[in-house]
């Protein structure tokens, strides 16, 4: 389906706008994955706990979801504190706190937002957030059996990385199937002056290292074991040449 690949790649785009401003600093969010496979073998993937927003998307019926893993989540919550992406393992089983729910949950408000954003040139929906679960084996939106198709968006900040996956069931699609067939581009690439704006004004003011190679020569070990204190060693850069810097 092209349009939808689009569309998730608008997704991705919208997102991570969206999340770098609520983090208040740069994040960098991507399709890495799109795979087709039954809601059973996706849910067997997902780890206890894992933040599962679970939303509906009218006027299609039924219910699609948005999974984060508890690693994911960790690090989300540990940057919008100010932190640098440290997660930590939660016993299996044990929910997270109602600080970590609260972020998820704000972190999932702007994720439904956008996504609802990026269907809009294609079909527009309400998408609306019904509940979180925190155990895969309660958040059942269709039958085990049934296809779904699983996009992972790759989650980017400083040093740390972690995966959302978005889940729709294909009966969900079934009945846009010939828009989502059909290739789909409109204004899905302008680009967003606003973003482009502040991210050249951070890096402006980012440190940067720089190296200058002030020249270079050949010597044989026993010239080099022959050296003294006071010795002048000639190089190949000539005194008026420019020197050459790396970053």
């Amino acid at each position: 389906m092209p349009t939808l690949d689009v569309i998730h790649q608008q997704f991705s785009r919208l997102f991570r706008i969206a999340l770098s401003e609520i983090l208040r600093k740069t994040a960098e969010v991507t399709v890495t994955n799109q795979s087709v496979l039954k809601f059973g073998e996706f849910t067997k993937r997902l780890p206890v706990p894992a933040y599962l927003q679970i939303m509906s998307m009218e006027p299609l019926r039924g219910l699609a979801m948005i999974a984060t893993d508890a690693a994911t989540v960790y690090m989300l919550v540990d940057h919008f504190f100010g932190g640098a992406g440290q997660t930590h393992v939660k016993p299996e089983g044990q929910d997270f706190t109602l600080i970590e729910q609260r972020v998820m949950k704000k972190v999932m408000q702007i994720g439904v937002k956008n996504l609802e954003k990026a269907w809009e040139p294609v079909q527009k929906l309400a998408i609306n957030p019904v509940r979180a679960e925190m155990n895969p084996q309660l958040a059942s939106i269709v039958l085990p059996s049934d296809i779904v198709i699983v996009v992972t968006l790759g989650v980017e900040l400083g040093n740390s990385v972690g995966d959302i996956h978005l889940c729709l069931p294909y009966a969900m699609l079934e009945p846009l199937r010939e828009k989502l067939q059909v290739s789909f581009q409109a204004d899905f690439y302008e680009v967003d002056h606003g973003w482009v704006s502040r991210f050249s004004a951070r890096l402006r003011e980012a440190t940067v290292g720089l190296s200058v190679t002030l020249g270079e020569t050949r010597i044989s070990v026993e010239e080099l074991l022959g050296f003294s204190p006071g010795d002048v060693v000639m190089l190949d850069q000539p005194v008026k040449k420019p020197l050459i810097g790396s970053v």
